[in-house]
Order: structure tokens, then C-alpha cells, then sequence
């Protein structure tokens, strides 16, 4: 959890920055898959964002050794 993400607001294209706060199994009869709950960066929040919307994010931190 916490990781940061860019997410597909509500499916609609637009994606924005957040990170993932929690994460819930959903189990049917033929499968079983992740769903995501996004808090934006903008205050914003959205539960239950499938993974195809998602793109996991990374944050690159300066080398303060090579300083």
C-alpha cells in the first residue's frame, strides 16, 4: 500500500496522480483479481479502480554519495 500511482479517473481517460491506500480480492466463480483504492494527489479519492487502470509509479531519488 502507498505506492504511487497514476490512475484512469472513473474510467473516463483522464489519469492523475495518487497512491493506493488500500487493496481488496474480489473471488468469483472463474477468477480472482485486485481491485484498488486511490487517493488523488488533488484530494480527490476512488475506490474499488480495477488494475488495467493503474500504471504503478516510480520516484527516483538523487544519489547523495555520489555528491
Amino acid at each position: 500500500m502507498f505506492d504511487n500511482v497514476e490512475a484512469n479517473y472513473k474510467e473516463l481517460g483522464k489519469w492523475y496522480s495518487g497512491i493506493i491506500v488500500a487493496v481488496h480480492e474480489r473471488v468469483s466463480a472463474s477468477r480472482n483479481w485486485n481491485c484498488y483504492d486511490v487517493a488523488y494527489d488533488d484530494g480527490d479519492s476512488e475506490a474499488d479502480v480495477r488494475a488495467e487502470n493503474i500504471f504503478f509509479t516510480i520516484i527516483l531519488l538523487p544519489d547523495i554519495a555520489a555528491s
